[in-house]
């Protein structure tokens, strides 16, 4: 099995790099590695992020790109033995190009195993580990985009990179009863969506943890797991 982890170059407000969402899928990539040997490989460092476009300080790829980068990288590693991957689409708009090239692979691939990350990994996240998921939601209901989670979680990994003197809290701006989706320019000022000033490093480092520990039981079973009908 491999690890590989589509992240993006994006704002992320007036507190955040632009390696945001890289940086955290890196990051939990590697602790997951520490704790299975599963190796990881390097990241994809640019993403469908289109949706920050006009607000600056963005390099976005089109999603059929970022698709057939996802395919192509796992369809060499497949012709060089390795049959399962685990797929981390760590910026919230790569996960339909990812799911895209997961259908392409499972269906050119006849024993290929292949995950893209949802909640169904995080099943096996215990008790004690999800009251940092739950601590989170409760400090930044409105988390969407640069809030409480992604903030903590660069400070529990670069915190060289974070300026919370500059991090703002803005919520999602969404129209009552929306029923289309929209930009992050159209329901935010900042680039912020939800409550950055309310991040700890030691939030960061429990969501890091618990994150980890349900991933790498899940990796554990998945090894063991054979394709019922070949």
């Amino acid at each position: 099995m491999v690890i590989l982890v589509g992240g993006a170059t994006e704002q992320h407000g007036p507190h955040l790099p632009t390696c945001t969402d890289t940086l955290i899928g890196y990051e939990l990539a590697k602790r997951v590695s520490a704790l299975t040997g599963v190796p990881v490989l390097p990241p994809i460092a640019y993403g469908d992020s289109q949706t920050h476009k006009h607000l600056g300080a963005t390099v976005w790829i089109r999603p059929e790109t970022l698709h057939r980068l996802v395919y192509e990288i796992c369809r060499c590693l497949y012709e060089q033995g390795i049959r399962r991957f685990l797929l981390i689409p760590s910026h919230g708009t790569n996960v339909w190009p990812f799911h895209t090239a997961w259908s392409n692979l499972r269906f050119d691939c006849p024993d290929i195993q292949v995950k893209v990350i949802d909640e169904s990994v995080y099943q096996f996240m215990s008790a004690e580990d999800r009251k940092a998921i739950e601590e989170a939601n409760r400090l930044d209901p409105y988390a969407y985009h640069a809030g409480t989670t992604e903030t903590s979680e660069v400070l529990a990994s670069r915190p060289d990179l974070v300026k919370m003197e500059e991090a703002v809290d803005e919520p999602m701006l969404m129209p009552h009863g929306a029923l289309f989706d929209y930009r992050v320019d159209q329901i935010s000022k900042s680039g912020v969506c939800g409550r950055a000033t309310k991040a700890s490093r030691e939030l960061g480092e429990r969501l890091f943890t618990a994150r980890a520990n349900a991933i790498a039981e899940w990796i554990k079973r998945a090894l063991r797991e054979e394709i019922p009908f070949k």
